[in-house]
């Protein structure tokens, strides 16, 4: 994805910034992910930085993750999450696998021990050979309802944190749509554009395009097309790993993924379907380009 060594000094700058703190005063580009509970977020996640992270209901995200990765000789890892000194000296600076599983778990512990949902964010940087500068935070899924037993105020918790991120202008939001509901239904898609009127920063990546019923798909495809709802960016569409295919690697899941989009004439027209096949490329300055069906190649300037 990305080469440019320029583009990963930009990267190490921003990620200095934030480290001191200094993201809460100056608006700083970013990439949120942001969609409903259990909408496919952590699949897409996966997709774009090919690494695996926690996908069932116990471990989903209940803090924003943000996961910077970068380009180096050396694989290292690292995490940090504010004002906790033990974990932060557990998971400082060391070689080793890239266990984001068990990072992940242990912070779960830690900043939901008493609360649902944490303001807190986890923090998680990784280095190696083959990894892109990038970085991007994954936020907890909206829901709009708690079950006997939950405190009724997570559901403004939970709105409060993803709102901190998608209001600031700097923000490319990645927002997660279910094949299987209707866009008028769509919360996420409404909540970015209370903050991106004019769909300029807005990039709706729609999920479980298996799940659909077969009567449904050609609407669906309209969609993808921009069609119904005009997106200035226009639309990805990824088909999720399940539960069960948990440890598939990269590769085979991008393979499945294409033959899957092979499978039916109404996906084998010449658009970019797969989230796989997102392109952030670097030019002239921090500059995102993402190549659609409406709009191949549309810029996105952050800087």
């Amino acid at each position: 994805m990305f080469e440019n060594t320029e583009y990963q000094d930009i990267i190490d700058k921003i990620n200095k910034i934030r480290s001191y703190g200094l993201n809460k005063m100056l608006t700083i580009p970013q990439i949120a992910i942001l969609g409903d509970q259990s909408s496919g977020k952590s699949s897409v996640l996966e997709a774009i930085t090919k690494l695996s992270f926690p996908r069932n209901i116990e471990t989903c995200t209940k803090f924003a993750t943000q996961v910077s990765m970068r380009r180096s000789e050396r694989v290292e890892m690292s995490a940090h999450i504010d004002d906790e000194p033990e974990f932060n000296k557990r998971y400082h600076t060391q070689d080793a696998a890239w266990d984001i599983h068990a990072i992940i778990s242990e912070a779960n512990g830690i900043l939901c021990s008493s609360v649902e949902i944490s303001e807190k964010v986890l923090e998680i940087n990784i280095s190696g050979p083959t990894l892109s500068p990038l970085t991007i935070i994954d936020l907890p899924g909206y829901i709009n309802t708690t079950v006997d037993g939950q405190d009724k105020s997570i559901v403004q918790t939970i709105h409060t944190i993803n709102t901190r991120y998608i209001k600031d202008s700097r923000t490319i939001i990645l927002a997660i749509v279910p094949a299987d509901v209707d866009l008028n239904n769509i919360f996420v898609l409404g909540e970015a554009e209370r903050y991106d009127r004019a769909n300029e920063r807005t990039i709706p990546i729609v999920t479980k395009p298996d799940t659909i019923e077969p009567d449904l798909l050609p609407s669906l495809v309209q969609t993808l097309l921009n069609k119904r709802k005009n997106m200035k960016l226009g639309y990805l569409v990824m088909k999720n790993s399940s539960y069960k295919d948990i440890d598939m690697s990269w590769d085979d899941a991008k393979q499945r993924e294409d033959e899957f989009f092979r499978s039916s004439e109404l996906w084998t027209q010449e658009y970019a379907f797969g989230t796989r096949g997102i392109s952030f490329q670097e030019d002239s300055g921090l500059q995102f380009f993402i190549g659609f069906p409406a709009n191949p190649s549309k810029p996105i300037s952050l800087v």
